[in-house]
């Protein structure tokens, strides 16, 4: 499951489930799964050190789980 958020990720540092599912990884890089409160939808948040990998980062989670889905 968790390589579907972050696959070059090696290490889990947190793991916090409060409000859907937040995942912060060895590489600096954070993940946050959670579900829309007004629509449903699965909502990505990501953040990172490098310019611009956020974007990338929910892109390919999301892809990957709508792919595991089928």
């Amino acid at each position: 499951m968790i390589d579907m958020l972050l696959p070059n990720a090696t290490h889990v540092l947190t793991l916090d489930q409060t409000d859907g599912l937040r995942v912060e990884f060895d590489t600096g890089d954070i993940v946050h799964l959670r579900p829309s409160g007004n629509a449903p939808e699965l909502r990505c948040y990501a953040e990172s050190n490098v310019h611009n990998q956020a974007a990338k980062i929910c892109t390919s989670c999301i892809n990957r789980i709508e792919k595991s889905l089928k």
